[in-house]
């Protein structure tokens, strides 16, 4: 294997290795804020998707006269 090569698989894994460190410690950083973890990774539903879930709560309509 070449020097250059080498190298090159050195700095990927050293990359790869400092992402996942700046992961780890960013969601440290948020656990100690007082937010709460896994929040970001749930998906709030739209309001389209709300109405779509939730039966109609409209009073029948009746003729009144």
């Amino acid at each position: 294997m070449g020097k250059e090569a080498r190298i090159g698989l050195l700095l990927g894994a050293a990359a790869c290795l400092l992402a996942v460190m700046v992961d780890w410690v960013v969601e440290e950083l948020r656990e100690e804020d007082g937010s709460t973890a896994g929040q970001d990774s749930v998906a709030e539903p739209t309001p389209a998707a709300e109405e779509e879930s939730e039966p109609a709560a409209e009073a029948p309509l009746t003729a009144s006269s």
